[in-house]
């Protein structure tokens, strides 16, 4: 949130600080000392900063202490800070005088994302300084120092939104717009009204407006973008998601969204760019992964049949290096490298398969697609006849079977037995 330009001096910020209950959830004790004591040189006193170390506590001190300024880890053990949060807005509803600061790990996206949706104040990444603590708390905490018209009566509305007491909200906020020059925030607020109320045409309107006063406001464009989700508007949500993802972190939740709009429209660098933006992210989530590793190999497959053999291989490489060893994925990547005839590259990626799939039929049709290549007709059909014995019927053990049994000119029945196998598995399949 914005402070409209104002800015707080160290006094201002000491006053401020003097008589508020601060709590630190934080399970590292070197951690927690270092807050205590940048709360202390901003002006808390220290009596009434309180620290613990798990959730369960935690949500006893806000229950007997009704902190004002809680600063938690994102993950508290295997705990989630965030959880705090709605217990925070219940005992601390005007948010003006309730701040909530998240403290996380790594530098990653996805809590980034995360939090960007929620009504925290500030994120706070470690290894910290007592600097960029201080910045993070300033940059929070401004506009609750010296809110001004707008933020007051914008902290009036969200607090009869929260009470579901719609239409007293909206009379405020339709004010609000009139005491900024930049109301972005009163337009969200008013669009998430709308939508709490089903009026999605109205939502969106207030959403657009507060685009208008500023069109890179993350909230406005993210709520947009999930609208144009749901109605099926394609060519909008595409147009919004690919401004999120450059503008800002990325939820992993938008990324199947985005990645099949990416494809449907051909914005194959796009994928690449999203790929190349994940590959450095730790703490992954998986199911976002496997939808960036299976783009990435509609990509590869889109550069190889257009004849661009160096940009199929290079989305090959990126895209395995996102599989987590999936054998479809990398199956559908082995088919792209035959395509463009690199063998020896299929089977690098045959190599990292995960150990759990080296005994599905994903893994052995992988294996016979890249031997068909390098295998004279003999020798490939008395493997193909191995794996079929063993049970590994995959359509394309047939299909490439019985194409190298005639090239090896196989008996008539010997063939004609094969088609009549592969036909009552997949009567669909076609020689």
């Amino acid at each position: 949130m914005k402070t409209e330009g104002k800015k707080i001096s160290d006094a201002e910020l000491a006053e401020y600080m003097k008589d508020k209950t601060c709590l630190i959830v934080d399970t590292n004790s070197v951690s927690r000392t270092s807050i205590v004591k940048f709360l202390v040189s901003i002006g808390a006193n220290k009596d009434r900063v309180f620290v613990v170390d798990n959730v369960s506590e935690a949500l006893e001190q806000i229950d007997r202490y009704y902190p004002d300024i809680i600063v938690t880890e994102n993950m508290v053990g295997r705990s989630s800070g965030l959880d705090l949060l709605n217990k925070h807005l219940e005992v601390k509803k005007d948010r003006l005088k309730g701040s909530f600061f998240v403290i996380t790990q790594s530098n990653s996206m996805a809590v980034a994302a995360e939090i960007a949706e929620l009504e925290v104040d500030g994120l706070i990444t470690k290894p910290f300084t007592i600097n960029g603590l201080k910045v993070t708390f300033i940059n929070g905490l401004a506009h609750k120092i010296n809110p001004g018209q707008y933020f007051t009566e914008l902290e009036k509305a969200k607090m009869l939104l929260r009470e579901k007491s719609f239409e007293q909200a909206l009379q405020i906020l339709k004010e609000c717009r009139t005491y900024s020059k930049e109301p972005s925030n009163a337009c969200y607020y008013e669009g998430s009204i709308f939508e709490e109320m089903t009026k999605m045409l109205e939502a969106k309107n207030s959403y657009n407006d507060g685009l208008k006063f500023n069109p890179e406001h993350f909230r406005c464009m993210n709520q947009l973008f999930k609208i144009h989700i749901q109605e099926k508007n394609y060519d909008e949500a595409y147009s919004l998601g690919s401004k999120l993802f450059k503008l800002f972190p990325m939820s992993p939740n938008k990324i199947p969204d985005l990645t099949r709009m990416m494809i449907a429209k051909e914005k194959f660098q796009d994928i690449y760019d999203i790929a190349e933006k994940f590959s450095h992210e730790d703490n992954l989530d998986p199911q976002a992964v496997s939808y960036i590793a299976a783009a990435m190999a509609v990509t590869a497959k889109h550069y190889a049949k257009v004849g661009n053999n160096d940009e199929a291989m290079r989305a090959v490489n990126k895209g395995a290096q996102l599989s987590g060893g999936a054998a479809k994925i990398l199956r559908n990547m082995v088919q792209t490298c035959l395509s463009i005839n690199k063998p020896q590259e299929a089977e690098k990626l045959l190599k990292m398969v995960t150990e759990s799939e080296q005994n599905t039929d994903q893994y052995y049709a992988m294996d016979f697609e890249i031997a068909n290549h390098t295998l004279p007709a003999g020798e490939l059909v008395k493997r193909g006849l191995e794996l079929v014995k063993k049970g590994h019927k995959d359509p394309a053990i047939y299909t490439i079977l019985i194409s190298r049994a005639i090239e090896d000119k196989r008996k008539d029945d010997f063939i004609s037995n094969l088609k009549q196998e592969a036909h009552q598995l997949y009567p669909t399949l076609s020689f």
